[in-house]
């Protein structure tokens, strides 16, 4: 899968939605719902940051609503 190709350098840590992500050692979020996804999201990044994770996949929640605010705020927090 082309996120696991992505995450092979090891210090990568994977967020996203279940049916988005596989699991393996990099996901540390596999959200079942938008609501899961936004209620675990500030702990996983902290997770990755504990564990050191050179650098962070989100793969953004698709949908309206929180879905949408969830996107903003991880587009904003990437930067330019």
């Amino acid at each position: 899968d082309h996120i696991d190709r992505l995450a092979e350098g090891g210090d990568v840590r994977v967020i996203g939605m279940h049916e988005d992500v596989t699991m393996s050692p990099h996901v540390i979020l596999a959200a079942q719902t938008v609501e899961e996804y936004a209620h675990g999201l500030y702990a996983a990044l902290r997770s990755a940051d504990d564990e050191g994770a050179g650098l962070i996949l989100a793969v953004l929640p698709k949908g309206e609503g929180l879905a949408r605010t969830v996107r903003g705020r991880l587009q904003r927090a990437a930067g330019p």
